[in-house]
This record gives C-alpha cells, structure tokens and sequence, in this order.
C-alpha cells in the first residue's frame, strides 16, 4: 500500500544504523499498524515511489538522535540543518518520536526489483 510522505528514526546522529518507524505513523491511515510485535508476514508499505518499509522488529525502540526524510530538495534539506543525499533523502538531527512509538523497520529499494505498479496476478 502507499502513503505519503515518511521519516524514519536513528539511534546515531548521522542517519546510520538500524532504522526505526514511528507505530503512531500508521494510525487513522488503512494500513496496519506497527504493533508492539513484528508480524510473522511482513507487511510492506510503499512511501510515495520506491522507498519501501516493513517492520522488523518490537516496540520499544532506542532513544531517537536523527531522522531520514524522503523526498527533500538539497536547498530545503539545508533549509532546516540536514545532509542531502541524492536523489531525495534528507538527513536531520533530530526526531520526534520517543523510543516507546518506535518499532526496528527494515527498508527495500523497490526499484531493484523491477517491479511497475500497479500490480496484479495473471491467471490461466
């Protein structure tokens, strides 16, 4: 499923490591949530292109120190005191959420793969 825009949170300063998803992102939207246990099935979840993100891991995560946006130019990334990475990632020193909202995510490049949406099964 896709969903707009999305941040993911680092335990480092630097956007490196682990990442982690806020579980509170998921409410009000008709995916499921991140829950306190990752599923046995990953659910993935497309944020806006080819950036995808399933749960990994439980809740609580480490104490955030940074956060990875998409989607950013390089002028508004260091608009607001981040590290531009091309195409569209954007790295800040800061993130929002607080250890107990956040579940260990892992990321795919859907991009790789050669998949094109929209997606379907083709049956005999």
């Amino acid at each position: 499923m896709e969903w707009g825009d999305q941040e993911l949170c680092y335990e480092t300063s630097d956007c490196r490591g682990s990442a982690f998803l806020p579980s509170s992102y998921t409410a009000g939207l008709p995916v499921p949530r991140f829950t306190t246990y990752a599923p046995p099935v990953p659910f993935l979840v497309v944020m806006r292109g080819t950036h995808g993100i399933y749960q990994l891991g439980s809740v609580p995560g480490p104490v955030p120190g940074s956060r990875k946006v998409f989607f950013y130019n390089q002028a508004t990334c260091e608009q607001y005191g981040g590290v531009f990475t091309p195409p569209d990632e954007c790295c800040q020193p800061f993130c929002d959420a607080t250890s107990s909202e956040l579940a260990e995510a892992g990321t795919v490049d859907l991009a790789t793969l050669g998949l094109v949406p929209p997606f379907h099964v083709e049956g005999p």
